[in-house]
């Protein structure tokens, strides 16, 4: 017996599973200028074709209207106060004024009817009326030192009060803008698909987001690649360049070829304490079909 040996193909084929996204897409994201944690109210369907300005996304303000209303009671709080501050300056600019004015008159009358004859008063109602004198300049000097400590304690009071408006009324325009941020828009035309939380959980409505968290994009349809996750035990071979066919659930039978672009440095595990780890496979297609 003799057997014929011709050359053939040798192939080592690992499979594996994953998801097609482009390579190149724009994300939409909690805004840096909101601070701390943010609740997902509302959410665009994942696939739906958008156009640039449609909101995709909406976040909870019922905070963020509660710390706006409260901004605006400390604001008007505020102006009351520097209004009842006004007011009562007014009163006590005026009461000092008129004491000044009744001084100066009771010292006029008093310059102008002093006893200063010695041939006809006696020396106590000369000595009296010069006491008379000097004590109603003594309480018109204290009067105007009294009107402009007064003057200096009512600026500073005012300035004061328009430091704490000048505050709240900052804290509020800050609540507002933070509101006019948690529309979410899309920056241009495309479709939306749905962000994946650390764990590869869809985003949705409910979830708990922070500063900058990725709520989904808007892919460039023209750069769609494969990402492919191969277990560890089963990478032998695979490197940047070794071909590979993909096969899209949604079109079953329908063959795309291509080749590995990228592979991660590390395995790392899909599933919360889970032993297995997954080395991220990126393929390139051949002929993109979009």
């Amino acid at each position: 017996p003799a057997l014929e040996m011709q050359p053939g193909l040798f192939e080592m084929q690992t499979e594996g599973k994953g998801l097609l996204r482009a390579a190149t897409s724009t994300p939409v994201s909690v805004p840096n200028e909101l601070r701390g944690r943010q609740n997902l109210a509302w959410l665009m369907a994942d696939g739906a074709t958008v156009k640039t300005g449609d909101i995709v996304a909406r976040l909870d303000q019922t905070e963020a209207e509660r710390q706006e209303q409260e901004s605006r009671n400390s604001v008007s709080k505020v102006d009351l106060q520097i209004n009842a501050r006004s007011g009562s300056q007014g009163q006590e600019r005026f009461e000092l004024g008129e004491q000044l004015r009744m001084t100066g008159l009771e010292r006029d009358v008093t310059q102008r009817f002093s006893q200063k004859d010695e041939s006809v008063f006696s020396r106590n109602d000369i000595s009296a009326a010069q006491a008379s004198l000097q004590f109603l300049d003594k309480k018109s000097g204290i009067l105007q030192s009294k009107q402009k400590r007064q003057g200096k304690q009512h600026a500073a009071d005012m300035q004061l009060l328009g430091l704490q408006r000048q505050t709240h009324a900052l804290r509020m325009q800050q609540v507002v803008d933070a509101r006019g941020r948690m529309s979410l828009a899309a920056p241009h035309d495309g479709v939306f698909v749905l962000g994946r939380t650390w764990s590869g959980d869809r985003i949705k409505v409910g979830d708990t987001l922070w500063t900058g968290q990725e709520i989904g994009q808007l892919p460039d349809l023209s750069t769609l690649e494969a990402l492919i996750r191969v277990l560890e035990s089963e990478m032998s071979g695979v490197t940047v360049g070794t071909p590979a066919t993909v096969e899209l659930d949604a079109h079953p039978g329908v063959i795309y070829t291509g080749k590995v672009k990228s592979v991660s440095a590390v395995a790392s595990p899909i599933e919360r304490e889970s032993p297995l780890k997954y080395f991220d496979v990126m393929v390139a297609f051949d002929k993109p079909d979009t």
